[in-house]
This record gives C-alpha cells, sequence and structure tokens, in this order.
C-alpha cells in the first residue's frame, strides 16, 4: 500500500505544499479511490467504484468512524499523479476522507417512504405504498 508521506519526510516544497493543502493533518485516513479504465473516458464511469465507496462509508459509521465522499484531489490530481506514480490509464474517481468524528453520531434520520414517493405526479403520495 502506497502512502502519502508526512510533512517531515518530504523531499521537496511541492510535496510538502501537497501534504500541508490537500491533507488536512486531522484526517487520520484519505482513501484515493482510483478506477483502472480498461476504455474511453466517460461520465458513468463512476458507476462501477461508488457502490465500493458507499459500502466503505457504511462499514465506516458502523464501527463509529465517520467519512466523506469527496472531489478534493481534483485541484492536485497532476502533483497527486506524480508523487504517487499513477498511470494515466487510471482515473482518479473520489477522495474519501475517515476519521473519528467529533461528539458521537446522532440516529439516522430517514422520513418515511409515503412522504418522498410520488406517483404519476410530484407531490402526489402512492396509493400502492
Amino acid at each position: 500500500m502506497t502512502r502519502l508521506p508526512t510533512y517531515w519526510q518530504c523531499q521537496d516544497n511541492l510535496d510538502r505544499r501537497l501534504v500541508v493543502t490537500y491533507l488536512d493533518t486531522q484526517t487520520p485516513a484519505v482513501v484515493l479511490v482510483c478506477l483502472e479504465r480498461y476504455r474511453a473516458p466517460s461520465p458513468y464511469e463512476g458507476a462501477s467504484v461508488y457502490p465500493a465507496c458507499q459500502n466503505l462509508l457504511l462499514a465506516a459509521r458502523a464501527l463509529g468512524y465517520g467519512g466523506a465522499l469527496t472531489m478534493w484531489h481534483l485541484g492536485v490530481e497532476a502533483e497527486l499523479r506524480d508523487l504517487l506514480e499513477v498511470p494515466e490509464h487510471v482515473a482518479l474517481s473520489a477522495c474519501i476522507t475517515l476519521g473519528v468524528p467529533e461528539g458521537h453520531h446522532g440516529p439516522v434520520k430517514r422520513k418515511p417512504v409515503a412522504e418522498v414517493v410520488y406517483d404519476d405526479t410530484w407531490g402526489q403520495s402512492a396509493t400502492w405504498i
């Protein structure tokens, strides 16, 4: 597993800038989600990696960790590719931060299905629910 260097392990200012500005030092884990392409890039290619991202976030929550799916890597994608030696055919699809939340998770708040599912027109409750 390739790890980003700590600030003190960085050899030059570019590496230090990446570590300091891209990675919040309070975030224990940053997962860079990659997709190895085998065909031309497509706006729909994330469909194959986002279910895995969701599973990772659900598992993290079940273990008491917090996480967020972000696209923070976009601002420094070229530098990340160089630093981590990511090949050009690999898409950097998402960035997930994981850590212990301040406080604790509250209960999951979901509205009843009948309040969020409509039938035929917007706002018309589905009678089959």
